[in-house]
């Protein structure tokens, strides 16, 4: 189970909108499972972080016409 200083942080970052430390913390969370012997969870958490930054990074930004000079 993470710590509960991990539960706060990510909760945090979950409100102040800053993924990239989200995902830190859940990584760290998901060492901590795997040293505490529960390696399914660590993986499962792994996955999903890995997934949610493959994700975030497909996004495409379409600029308005005008900002493109045309």
């Amino acid at each position: 189970m993470a710590t509960a200083e991990q539960i706060k942080s990510l909760i945090r970052c979950h409100l102040t909108n800053d993924p990239e430390r989200f995902y830190s913390i859940a990584l760290q969370v998901a060492a901590h499972e795997a040293r505490q012997g529960h390696s399914s969870l660590a993986h499962d958490i792994r996955d999903i972080v890995d997934k949610a930054r493959k994700a975030k990074d497909a996004v495409v930004l379409q600029f308005p016409k005008d900002m493109l000079g045309w």
